[in-house]
């Protein structure tokens, strides 16, 4: 009777096992692929700022912008120079020498104050183009995620790992925040895609 009573606890056991062994996986399955779990993507942004028609658009209308201001701040540097190289001719008394320092004065003014305000006017410009961008970025992105059932959207970056100093190669581990994911779930050339059409669309209508 005892025999039979421990054959019949170890055959319990034996069973309970079982159960748990089989049903460990399904609950994993389950915790996975549940209504709770979060599906998320990754976007490269830095990639989609410089492969953006609008990105390249603007960055092409400041350079062109910018040699204008170079070229009108090279003729005025060329002006001061002649201006420079004129007043050695004169006599320090002379009254066309004050006539042409006062000029040269004016020049060098006007020059500085050109320069200056066109720096920081290239600079606001910059920054509300890489503002505007960036918002119609993280829209389209929104977008997309809603359509496509994706609750976390990460950044995704490119970097180069190599570098000659130990302190740099830190720094770019540390910069690094998507370790992998993989390409099935990288929206980064479907968030260009849309972006680049609906910039096409936009055009063709103006």
């Amino acid at each position: 009777m005892k025999r039979d009573r421990l054959m019949v606890v170890a055959a319990g056991v034996a069973f309970a096992a079982a159960v748990l062994w089989m049903s460990g996986p399904q609950t994993t399955a389950q915790s996975s692929t549940g209504p709770d779990a979060t599906k998320t993507a990754v976007v490269n942004v830095s990639k989609v700022f410089t492969e953006y028609e609008r990105s390249k658009q603007a960055n092409d209308q400041l350079r062109k912008h910018q040699e204008q201001i170079e070229a009108k701040l090279k003729d005025m540097r060329d002006r001061i120079e002649a201006l420079q190289a004129e007043l050695a001719n004169f006599n320090p008394e002379s009254k066309d020498y004050f006539e042409r320092q006062e000029k040269l004065l004016n020049l060098t003014v006007e020059f500085d104050v050109y320069k200056k305000v066109r720096v920081e006017e290239t600079a606001r410009e910059m920054r509300q183009m890489t503002e505007e961008i960036y918002a119609e970025i993280l829209a389209t992105i929104e977008e997309l995620a809603k359509e496509q059932g994706y609750d976390l959207v990460l950044f995704q970056e490119d970097i180069e790992i190599k570098s000659e100093k130990l302190a740099e190669v830190r720094d770019k581990i540390m910069q690094r925040k998507v370790l992998y994911a993989s390409s099935q779930i990288n929206l980064t050339d479907t968030v260009l895609n849309q972006l680049n059409q609906s910039f096409r669309l936009k055009q063709s209508q103006q």
